[in-house]
């Protein structure tokens, strides 16, 4: 049987779609929607990071947030962006530059990311597609 794919649904790897869009509870297999779950993403992300799936970067190249806070992987950064002050993301992401990006891109190697967080400056949008981006890999290495 031929597999059908259809604009606008999500991407299906392994049982967990990742998508945007609510899907019935009828269908089997787990539906993730980043947008309306991201606690639920987390989860599954930090299980994978405690297998070892994701890097931390070397003590001297964290990013260290204007409050004085250290963070060391993507994980902790969108641990970081649920309880971070619209001030302090305002400080790193504004019109004018998005630290974060930079420090993605050029420390953690995840050029793809960086290029997609370029897109926005809202905090909640950093967030979605830091958890997106891990969720991804996490599937592409089962």
């Amino acid at each position: 049987m031929a597999k059908r794919t259809s604009a606008g649904r999500g991407k299906k790897e392994h049982g967990v779609r990742i998508s945007n869009k609510p899907r019935s509870p009828k269908r089997r297999g787990i539906s993730i929607d980043v947008e309306q779950a991201p606690a639920r993403v987390y989860k599954i992300v930090l299980k994978n990071y405690m297998k070892g799936h994701f890097n931390d970067a070397p003590h001297e190249h964290e990013f260290v947030l204007a409050d004085g806070s250290r963070i060391k992987n993507l994980l902790e950064l969108a641990g970081a962006l649920d309880t971070m002050s619209h001030d302090i993301f305002e400080q790193h992401v504004n019109e004018y530059k998005n630290d974060f990006v930079n420090w993605i891109r050029d420390v953690l190697q995840e050029t793809g990311l960086a290029e997609r967080l370029l897109a926005s400056n809202a905090k909640e949008r950093h967030q979605i597609e830091i958890l997106r981006h891990m969720l991804h890999k996490i599937l592409s290495t089962k």
